[in-house]
């Protein structure tokens, strides 16, 4: 029961995932059909880019499947970091495709064989950059709204690839003025994917790695704690840890040193139940002040 309702919101996620799985796969059949048809490098590799987010959107919800699983004796913070590890592989997956659509640009320029574009694929390419434009829109709302960032970098995906599509369209049009603009346009292609890969990892590493608290969280638990006692202050040494939605969070807050133990036990209790309604489990350390000590206070 209590892992159901772990799940409970991760469903709008799951439902973009499906949702890019099908509209990519029959993006794919249709770029790559057409691209094999006018013998467009371009075209594949832009299919080929299409298929990879109907890939990792499949890695996406196992990720995030996992990631919902809730704590257990071997992993006593939970499994949230596992969708950080789904990005890096999304990512890395990401400079790979990169990497081979630069190799074959790069064949399709040095070769100089001249290819003809058709209306068909003009038309597959303006439905997807219409597609995948609104896909990417539905995404990042959908990430912002379950604060999981992978599901911002499958966003990231689609805008990239409405983006590489706009390209081949704008490409089509100076076909007459710049020979062998399908293998340039392949080289442009490659370098928006990489871009994005490199956004994907950078952001994914970050929170495995360790950062610094932001200052808006911060702000925050500040405005919190100040609900609690008007006696706390000092508020410092503030260390984090993300597991998914779930943050683990230790600072130090400054309480007279004439109240007794107890008394501050019961303080940082009330801090720490007030901040698990936000999804941080707090580790609160208290030191002493005398009431002749100037002290700034942080609220």
């Amino acid at each position: 029961m209590q892992f159901e309702k772990e799940r409970d919101f991760i469903k709008l996620p799951y439902i973009e995932g499906w949702l890019s799985i099908g509209l990519n796969t029959f993006l794919f059949i249709s770029k790559y059909a057409i691209g094999l048809r006018i013998n467009s490098i371009s075209l594949q590799a832009d299919a080929w880019h299409t298929l990879s987010d109907s890939l990792t959107s499949i890695i996406l919800i196992f990720g995030i499947y996992l990631s919902a699983k809730p704590a257990d004796e071997e992993h006593p913070f939970g499994h949230g970091r596992i969708e950080k590890i789904t990005s890096l592989v999304i990512g890395i997956m990401l400079i790979l495709v990169a990497i081979n659509f630069l190799k074959e640009s790069i064949v399709r320029i040095t070769s100089k064989k001249e290819i003809t574009f058709t209306f068909a694929s003009i038309l597959i390419q303006a439905i997807c950059a219409v597609t995948k434009q609104s896909l990417a829109f539905f995404a990042f709302w959908a990430g912002k709204k379950s604060k999981i960032n992978a599901i911002i970098a499958d966003a990231w995906h689609h805008q990239s690839d409405a983006i590489t599509s706009a390209l081949f369209i704008i490409g089509v049009s100076l076909s007459k003025y710049i020979p062998f603009v399908d293998g340039y346009l392949g080289v442009l292609i490659s370098f928006a994917i990489l871009m994005t890969a490199m956004d994907v990892i950078k952001s994914s590493a970050s929170p495995l790695i360790g950062e610094k608290v932001p200052e808006e969280l911060i702000a925050k638990v500040t405005k919190e704690v100040s609900k609690v006692d008007s006696r706390i202050t000092g508020l410092h040494h503030f260390h984090m840890h993300r597991y998914g939605n779930h943050i683990e969070l230790t600072f130090h807050i400054r309480l007279p040193k004439e109240i007794s133990l107890e008394e501050a036990h019961e303080i940082t209790k009330k801090i720490e139940n007030a901040l698990i309604k936000e999804k941080i489990e707090a580790t609160i350390h208290v030191e002493p002040y005398s009431g002749g000590e100037e002290l700034q206070k942080t609220f």
